[in-house]
């Protein structure tokens, strides 16, 4: 697996070079960061046991930017080697573009307690393992790796009932520095490394199969530049629900493609007991209320160029609401965080070759996985309809046959964390799609397609194995012996299939 944001191994270095200077990182979200010590702003929130979703207007800018701190009380109880430091998000300084590195006032209470190998517990953002840890003047610079619940709590049992939330009050959380936002996947090769979750991609629609050559110049004569293919990648939350688009003009190839999980009133539920380990779990998302894909693909007039893309796709920015209820969300303040990956996977390579689709679903429930009794449930909405069909919608030019794969994951996480270091329960829906063409040429063309969504889930964190080789680069420059594993306490629910279908249209046999 190759990884084509190049940027990242300058980017680390230099962020290495930052830290070890003691200059002061960018905050997510702002163009500096917040200096100096300041006294504390960010009063503890009332829990009159109404569970709800704490509304930015509720917030101070540093709790915004930075998370809410844990109110202890004997509601929890922390593990030994947890170290509550004082101050909340007042206290911190800079966080950086990678995610994991902290800058926080050295006279912080209980500050000077913090050494390798304690969790540092500061707000439901700033929380890890602390794999390093450097004095600078009045400032300490922490790097923390991941921590299961599990390692932070001994005992806690959280109740949250069905409770509304507000998408338009979302806190989009972005760090530039998180590597793997576009992975190339080689040939033969699945877009995940295994290691993905609970950002896996793990559903994959039957595709377009072995493509014919007889349009394709000889290999010999053919330039592969599917590598200068580049991504924008845009994630959105809104009113209308989570979902992302994805645009790009280089490397000869045009793509535009959109999906969009519908939401009508979303709720989230979650039951957490934890006593010397995870007893019983249960996260549910409700008000789902359809799925939306539409792309529009195209090749352009490059003699001599064999164009095509094989990527995952990873947004650099999360979705994140705080919730409250009482003493025990206060100890353990959970957030339910948005996380999204796409995969996309062309066959156009031929020169000026289209292909589009649009399908639209509607469906009706929740999703929700469950833990109890020593194993794992995953449940789906039901009713599933279509709308508009994708393979009726399907339209396209070309000489040969041409097709495409897309898939689309969605996480809702509740939990603690930052970035692919969040851990929690966490519950995903899946959507894969492939679209295949016939050529135009001397038969009546075939479209086919395939839709396949999932719903999944489990709880722990795990991180793709490209953020963890380069996370470990850093702390090798940062002078650490530590090394973060990419998956901690994971268990995984097996998935449940909503719906897997092949529709075909034209006058030719179905693709194989």
């Amino acid at each position: 697996m190759k990884v084509v944001n190049h940027r990242f191994a300058l980017g680390s270095a230099i962020l290495a070079f930052i830290v070890l200077s003691g200059c002061k990182g960018r905050a997510p979200g702002s163009q500096t960061g917040v200096e100096g010590s300041h006294a504390r702003t960010s009063a503890p929130h009332v829990f009159n046991g109404t569970a709800r979703q704490l509304r930015k207007s509720e917030m101070s800018e540093a709790e915004i930017k930075y998370g809410i701190a844990p109110v202890p009380s004997n509601a929890v109880t922390y593990q030994p080697d947890v170290i509550i430091v004082g101050g909340g998000p007042d206290v911190i300084r800079s966080q950086s573009d990678s995610g994991f590195i902290w800058t926080i006032d050295a006279s912080a209470p209980h500050a000077d307690e913090l050494k390798e190998g304690n969790v540092l517990f500061l707000t439901n953002r700033a929380v890890g393992r602390i794999l390093a840890l450097q004095r600078k003047g009045d400032a300490l610079i922490v790097a923390v790796g991941p921590v299961d619940l599990t390692e932070i709590v001994s005992e806690a049992h959280i109740h949250i009932p069905e409770t509304p939330i507000d998408l338009n009050e979302a806190i989009p959380y972005t760090l530039s520095e998180v590597p793997g936002q576009q992975i190339h996947v080689a040939d033969n090769t699945h877009a995940s490394d295994g290691s993905v979750v609970p950002a896996i991609y793990q559903p994959q629609a039957r595709t377009f199969g072995a493509l014919s050559n007889a349009h394709f110049l000889p290999a010999s004569e053919q330039t592969n530049v599917s590598n200068q293919v580049k991504f924008k990648v845009t994630p959105t939350a809104n009113g209308s629900g989570v979902g992302m688009q994805i645009a790009s003009d280089g490397g000869g190839l045009t793509l535009s493609a959109a999906v969009l999980v519908h939401m009508t009133k979303p709720t989230v539920r979650l039951d957490l007991d934890i006593a010397h380990g995870l007893n019983t779990v249960v996260l549910e998302l409700g008000g789902a209320a359809g799925l939306t894909w539409k792309f529009n693909a195209g090749s352009k007039d490059q003699v001599g160029a064999l164009v095509d893309a094989n990527d995952l796709l990873v947004p650099d920015t999360d979705f994140v609401m705080n919730l409250i209820k009482d003493a025990a969300t206060a100890a353990l303040p959970i957030s339910a965080t948005f996380r999204q990956r796409m995969s996309v996977k062309t066959a156009l390579g031929v020169r000026k070759s289209t292909l589009s689709a649009t399908g639209d679903y509607s469906f009706k429930g929740s999703f929700r996985v469950g833990y109890q009794n020593g194993s794992w449930i995953a449940d789906a909405p039901s009713n599933f309809s279509a709308n508009k069909s994708l393979v009726e919608s399907t339209d396209g030019n070309s000489v040969a046959i041409t097709g495409i794969d897309l898939g689309h994951v969605l996480t809702l996480i509740a939990g603690v964390g930052v970035a692919g270091f969040t851990a929690g329960p966490y519950v995903s829906f899946y959507s894969a799609l492939g679209v295949a063409r016939n050529t135009d040429i001397g038969m009546l063309p075939c479209n086919s397609a395939t839709l396949k969504v999932d719903v999944g889930g489990g709880a722990g964190y795990a991180i793709p194995r490209s953020i963890t080789q380069a996370i470990n680069y850093i702390l090798k420059l940062f002078g650490s012996k530590k090394q973060i594993a990419g998956y901690g306490g994971v268990a995984i629910a097996k998935p449940t299939t909503l719906i897997n279908t092949t529709g075909n249209r034209g006058g030719c046999r179905p693709i194989s």
